[in-house]
């Protein structure tokens, strides 16, 4: 079996270097001849990889996308070319799904709506709530502020009495240096809030480490919702300084993609979609969670 794989930007976080390093032993482990192809963030570079790899004729390819709508010219080529494609991880906007056979991963959307949960069992019914957001234009970022803002409108629609909203926006591009700056600029903006909706934890440490820089104490604390937990963000649900996130596991997202591939090309049926299991986790169930190792 020959699969390639053409991944986001692999040394970006510790979630993507652990979902690597599984899929690779995996792959060993089953007897699949695997190709790995890193974009580096770079849409161009993706597109070009995915031509690349179509070239060399692999049964199947897996391709985390850089950006949800410019990865058209790529998945274009690769139906042309008679090789199906997978997306892993992150989803593709609608209409490039006619391109696509199937999606592996978590439920993106459904992440962004857990932490608005999380966030109205700490705020109550009344809040003004900070945003920072993943890389732009990736569709995991996109679905997980989508869902974060359905849930809100949808609690306004439902109870007269609730009025939490999200007053600003900022990028973090999954990087806890960027995410740093992007609360240093929010900061600026803003000296009353209540919230702070962070797209995984690894860029809430970096915002975390902004707010500890302007005395942020028991007395003005903010309460900090993420959508994905890193190991990080396990011990600092347990310090308090992260209300709640989303554990969802990169070893096992990348057990459920190597064996989804291996079904399909054995001629199996393969749904559409395939989840990967998530759950919330906040100091009321954080000592039932194993403590992520990414």
């Amino acid at each position: 079996m020959q699969i390639a794989v053409i991944g986001f930007n692999w040394e970006t976080d510790s979630y993507q270097q652990t979902y690597r390093d599984k899929l690779e032993a995996l792959a060993a482990q089953k007897g699949v001849n695997l190709s790995i192809y890193d974009a580096q963030g770079s849409i161009e570079q993706q597109i070009e990889l995915v031509r690349q790899a179509v070239q060399s004729k692999p049964d199947v390819i897996a391709l985390w996308p850089v950006h949800g709508e410019k990865i058209e010219p790529a998945l274009q080529f690769a139906y042309q070319q008679n090789i199906p494609v997978f997306l892993i991880n992150t989803p593709v906007t609608e209409s490039l799904w006619q391109y696509v056979r199937g999606y592996i991963g978590p439920d993106n959307y459904q992440e962004g709506v857990l932490s608005a949960k999380m966030m109205h069992e700490a705020l109550g019914n009344k809040g003004r709530v900070l945003e920072i957001q993943g890389f732009p234009g990736y569709k995991t970022a996109v679905l997980r502020s989508l869902g974060f803002h359905q849930y809100l409108k949808d609690m306004r629609q439902q109870n007269s009495e609730f009025d939490i909203e999200v007053v600003d926006v900022a990028a973090g591009y999954w990087s806890r240096d960027k995410a740093y700056q992007a609360m240093q600029r929010l900061l600026r903006r803003h000296n009353n809030f209540d919230g702070l909706y962070v797209a995984d934890d690894n860029m809430a440490i970096g915002a975390i480490s902004a707010l500890k820089e302007v005395e942020w104490s028991k007395d003005y604390s903010p309460k900090i919702t993420s959508a994905t937990l890193f190991g990080e963000g396990y011990d600092a649900i347990k310090k308090g300084d992260i209300w709640g996130s989303v554990w969802q596991s990169p070893k096992e997202e990348a057990t459920l993609t190597i064996d989804t591939l291996i079904l399909y090309l054995r001629g199996e049926d393969v749904p559409l979609l395939t989840f990967l299991p998530i759950k919330p986790v906040t100091k009321d169930n954080v000592d039932d969670i194993q403590r992520p190792i990414f």
